[in-house]
């Protein structure tokens, strides 16, 4: 994806459901654009529900942005005995039309708007605009007395709506994503991290006095976990025969040949001695017979028993 607004403007869209206090990752979800083919109709009440499936029957409370929020997500989730709070787009059809915004209506004021099941209020912060939110948690026109004049339900959102922009924050300190055009890759990067912050707040729950006021806990925290992958690792007598055998310029140095057969070794980068200087090719191969640079096109590789 590409959103030139956003601090990192290329990356990977992926749907998360955060735990509001500690951002702690529940569950997660790739975007793929469509579904089965077709153009995917309906995406955030799709995507609410499957993401929140396992914790039916929980009485928890959701708390979403304007490109998820419905009439139809919020009463979908009374069913599994979860409410729902959220900002709400303008181009809904649900929304009566004394609470969209107007000239007439004065700055800090609110209008309520109330059903069996759901709350509807519009808050005014500016002259002409309105903000528009959907609660099936809240069932009253309570304001917070100050000179904003703020809903109980604006200041609840306010209070739970951030869980995943900490996670994608908190990822990006300490991320173990390097450059790549790969997206496995990346992806496979991006849950690493995750994981990694969810075995922290784990942790803390079981350790909370874990270098406690340290501003670096996590980097210490992170620095323990590698260390402790590392050590099981050692435990393997695989290893020492894997790490030896993953270093291919190696191999390739020690097996490859000239076109008239003389070994090759590395080197710094230079110019193939044999390429047309036009073609301008860099190799880090070198003949060990004549000590000329070589590129892959002029050496060919044989077997160890080949060079006796």
């Amino acid at each position: 994806m590409f959103i030139p607004t956003k601090p990192g403007k290329y990356g990977m869209k992926i749907w998360i459901l955060c735990d509001a206090e500690t951002s702690y990752c529940i569950n997660l979800q790739p975007f793929i654009g469509r579904v089965n083919g077709a153009h995917d109709v309906g995406q955030g009440t799709r995507v609410v529900l499957e993401l929140t499936y396992h914790l039916n029957g929980s009485g928890r409370h959701i708390t979403a942005d304007n490109f998820f929020t419905n009439i139809h997500l919020a009463r979908a989730l009374l069913g599994p005995k979860m409410t729902y709070t959220g900002t709400i787009k303008k181009n809904k059809g649900e929304i009566p039309k004394k609470l969209f915004p107007a000239l007439h209506r004065p700055v800090y004021s609110s209008i309520f708007g109330f059903q069996n099941d759901s709350t509807i209020v519009s808050y005014v912060p500016k002259k002409n605009k309105a903000v528009i939110l959907l609660s099936t948690f809240h069932h009253s026109n309570d304001i917070v007395v100050d000179h904003n004049e703020k809903p109980h339900i604006i200041l609840n959102y306010k209070k739970y709506k951030c869980g995943v922009d900490t996670l994608d924050q908190v990822v990006r300190c300490y991320s173990s994503r390097r450059k790549s055009n790969r997206w496995p890759f990346t992806m496979f990067c991006n849950i690493l991290d995750i994981a990694a912050y969810n075995a922290l707040i784990l942790f803390l729950s079981i350790h909370p006095n874990y270098k406690n006021g340290a501003s670096h806990r996590r980097r210490e925290f992170l620095k323990e976990l590698s260390k402790s992958l590392i050590k099981k690792f050692d435990a393997n007598d695989n290893l020492p025969q894997i790490v030896a055998n993953n270093n291919l310029r190696q191999v390739i140095a020690q097996n490859s040949f000239l076109n008239q057969g003389q070994p090759i070794q590395e080197q710094h980068i230079k110019r193939c001695y044999m390429c047309p200087r036009v073609h301008d090719r860099k190799t880090r191969l070198q003949c060990a017979s004549c000590s000329h640079s070589v590129c892959k096109a002029h050496n060919k590789i044989v077997c160890n028993s080949c060079l006796i």
